[in-house]
């Protein structure tokens, strides 16, 4: 069974996009006869949002960046990747 993907990222304009929607094969185990198991992230390097960041923002007011959103009173993003 396939289980789909799907990677959220910001353009520079602070747009939110799709940075990527594929589909992951599951690996099934002789072990464990009818369970799957869908590798979905991984890697041998620290994982990194897929935008150019707001550098910017961030050298001249540290910190603030990551309580506000420009375009959105009262909203707010992190500096973390959600895997879900």
């Amino acid at each position: 069974m396939k289980v789909r993907r799907v990677v959220t990222g910001h353009t520079p304009e602070g747009k939110a996009t799709f940075a990527s929607d594929t589909e992951v094969d599951g690996i099934e185990l002789d072990l464990i006869p009818g369970a799957e198991f869908h590798r979905l992230w991984g890697g041998d390097e620290r994982s990194v949002f897929p935008d150019a960041g707001m550098g910017e923002l961030e050298e001249k007011l540290p910190g603030l960046a990551g309580h506000m959103e420009p375009d959105n009173p009262g909203m707010h993003t992190t500096d973390t990747i959600d895997f879900e």
